[in-house]
């Protein structure tokens, strides 16, 4: 009988229209032959083995669209049957591409199907949703996942892994680091696509925290572990992020160059993309090499902040202060306020005005950042080893 699905459909027509190759095709996927793959794309096998190989083969079909095309077909395969494995790894593609609908959609077909294992994976994950949208703490969280009796490595190792996050959220490193270092190292034997896709999500988890530490060797180390593991968009767009990010007082050229890499990973994702793109305007002002990125068109603080910059480094210094004042009124988190105060001591050189950067940034736990406001308080001449204490 044929199980044609929309995916199977076009890249079958590609291939009548001699427009890709099923040679190229099978390079994508971990098959020897290309036998399953014919019967997939002629509608005799629904599903392959591995959900890797459906990536693949969507990636190589249709490099700029394929996560529309994995979505449209993971949810006619959960509907159809959702008691199989190869459910559970399109969950975990869900979740880790933020594709939050299609998550929530697997989550309740697993929690329902009749595979014990897949349905110990859909408990797992509707946990880790609730955590996610701020429904549960991560302490009820793992209380709750304690309660599930749960059986295999994968599921225990995420029900600790979702918790990560929150940490990170709050600003708890030494449990972060001691948790994620734990559980990387149940991983480091599997080599299945859930595992690989666990070890990139704390790979990215820890380069976030390192660089917000300020330390640069191990954002670098975890940054480029996870370009390295993963294809996913998503992590690929973050760990530039990350590296990018952890060149910028260092060198224009290096942090640009992985800044773009990161943004051409997220072309197609725009909360990513707003987010390389901010860092690369900032990129851009610290340098001062232009004004290519800058944001003209947004209300949000982080970017009417870039163009503050961009005013102060060309000496724009009265446009750069009324509008650092019209943000006054605005409600901002302390990690914005550290810049705030950042860019009006340099606008008026007060150095209590850096010494309030130097205190919201560290307040939001970012010390990576506080470096910006020290090195002006150390051009001020204000005691070196008091400034240093300030870095702790």
């Amino acid at each position: 009988m044929e199980q044609y699905s929309k995916l199977a459909r076009e890249v079958k027509g590609l291939l009548e229209d001699e427009k890709i190759k099923m040679s190229d095709i099978l390079r994508s996927t971990n098959h020897k032959n290309a036998n399953c793959l014919y019967d997939f794309v002629n509608g005799k096998r629904e599903v392959l083995k591995d959900f890797e190989n459906t990536i693949g083969i969507a990636r190589c079909s249709f490099p700029d669209t394929y996560e529309d095309y994995l979505e449209d077909f993971v949810y006619s395969i959960a509907d159809r049957d959702p008691n199989r494995m190869v459910i559970v790894e399109a969950m975990e593609w869900a979740d880790a591409s933020q594709r939050s609908e299609l998550t929530d959609f697997l989550v309740d077909k697993l929690k329902k199907c009749r595979n014990l294992k897949c349905k110990e994976y859909g408990n797992v994950y509707f946990l880790h949703r609730q955590l996610t949208k701020g429904e549960i703490t991560a302490h009820e969280a793992l209380v709750a996942s304690g309660k599930l009796g749960l059986k295999q490595m994968e599921t225990v190792v995420f029900s600790r892994l979702m918790v990560l996050y929150k940490y990170l959220e709050l600003r708890q490193f030494d449990t972060l680091s001691d948790m994620a270092k734990d559980i990387h190292s149940e991983l480091v034997e599997k080599d299945s696509f859930i595992s690989k896709s666990y070890s990139s999500r704390i790979q990215t988890l820890l380069a976030n925290m390192s660089l917000t530490q300020g330390d640069l060797v191990n954002t670098r180390k975890h940054a480029e572990l996870a370009i390295s593991e993963s294809d996913n968009p998503r992590f690929l767009a973050f760990g530039y992020l990350h590296l990018g990010n952890s060149y910028l007082f260092e060198s224009y050229e290096k942090s640009k160059e992985k800044l773009l890499l990161g943004m051409e990973c997220a072309k197609n994702h725009p909360e990513r993309f707003k987010q390389l793109r901010r860092s690369m305007v900032f990129l851009d002002n610290y340098w001062n090499k232009g004004k290519t990125y800058l944001n003209h068109e947004s209300n949000e603080t982080e970017d009417i902040q870039g163009i503050i910059y961009n005013h102060i480094q060309n000496g724009r210094k009265e446009a750069a202060l009324d509008m650092l004042q019209k943000l006054e009124d605005q409600k901002q988190n302390d990690n914005l306020k550290g810049y705030h105060y950042y860019f009006k001591g340099l606008i008026d050189g007060n150095i209590a005005n850096f010494y309030l950067s130097a205190k919201h940034f560290k307040l939001s736990g970012d010390k990576f950042c506080v470096t910006l406001p020290l090195v002006e308080l150390q051009k001020h001449g204000e005691n070196a080893q008091l400034l240093e204490l300030l870095t702790i």
